[in-house]
């Protein structure tokens, strides 16, 4: 049955190569816009509320002119944290000194990572050369805390060695003056 259909449909296209090109491409577009759709949906932060947006373009055609005054009016509408969409990537907007103080005080550890970048963070993890890059644009994890207290040991380390030859320099010179 789905072979006869398929022929069907090959058929269509060899005798009306155009129209079944225009069935093709909205066909594809349909698809594109439902997929991009549900991916956005589903990446929406359960807990808050916020304005749903336009379809592939989220809330980025709403802010284009004064973002600040359409956060203040969504602020009246859904409180002073709510998010938003900017094409398919979830924003949380924090819109009052208090609530700000909240989430960022308390929560300092969960949110002092940078973000993940799929060129930074997906393809440098497949090569086993990039700890460099890791480290440099790395989330906060054990790894991190690790290279970070491993550099400033080293760092001190070579500070007291200069300090120590600076204090041993220091005495040579009194004690075998220059002539």
């Amino acid at each position: 049955m789905f072979a006869n259909q398929m022929e069907a449909i090959a058929a269509f296209a060899r005798e009306h190569p155009f129209p079944a090109l225009a069935y093709l491409v909205l066909v594809n577009i349909f698809l594109y816009i439902s997929f991009t759709e549900i991916g956005r949906y589903n990446s929406r932060l359960t807990g808050f509320k916020g304005p749903t947006g336009l379809p592939i373009i989220g809330n980025i055609w709403q802010i284009r002119t004064n973002a600040a005054e359409q956060y203040r009016h969504w602020a009246k509408k859904f409180g002073a944290v709510y998010q938003i969409q900017l094409g398919n990537v979830p924003v949380v907007v924090v819109n009052s000194a208090a609530a700000a103080r909240t989430i960022f005080g308390q929560n300092s550890q969960a949110l002092s990572s940078r973000p993940e970048f799929y060129t930074f963070h997906k393809v440098s993890d497949l090569r086993p050369y990039s700890m460099h890059l890791f480290m440099s644009l790395g989330r906060f994890k054990y790894c991190w805390h690790h290279h970070r207290h491993v550099t400033i040991q080293r760092i001190a380390k070579e500070e007291k060695k200069r300090s120590c030859l600076s204090v041993e320099q220091a005495i040579y010179s009194k004690l075998h003056p220059a002539p």
